[in-house]
């Protein structure tokens, strides 16, 4: 759970000068971390330390999606069972622009894409 959590976290960076980070995939790895954590007993074994990664990756995505966004792609995440999170988090995840197979031999559904943009 703790190597999900960190790998969501580094889905925040970007992957390149200018480009953005993948923050609907780190959200969806989250939620996978969640429901990991959740059948193990105290999320993050009770560490502020551990839980420092969680909370900077939940707070570079919410900066970035809105919060429909945000919530529907840890509730993806929530959903995969512990070998698809495995594989996701091995296989780099998905691509909301590509929803085919991921790269890797056990690959998982995409993050779910952006929402419309709304123009108040």
């Amino acid at each position: 759970m703790l190597g999900i959590d960190l790998l969501a976290l580094l889905e925040t960076e970007p992957s390149g000068p200018g480009e953005p980070g993948n923050l609907r995939e780190a959200r969806v790895l989250q939620g996978a971390a969640h429901r990991i954590w959740r059948t193990v007993g105290t999320p993050f074994l009770g560490s502020r330390s551990f839980f420092g990664t969680h909370q900077q990756c939940a707070e570079r995505a919410r900066a970035g999606l809105g919060e429909q966004e945000y919530e529907e792609c840890y509730e993806a995440g929530a959903r995969l069972d512990v070998d698809a999170a495995v594989c996701r988090a091995l296989d780099g995840g998905g691509s909301a622009e590509d929803p085919g197979p991921g790269p890797g031999p056990c690959s998982a559904p995409p993050a779910p894409a952006p929402a419309a943009v709304r123009h108040s």
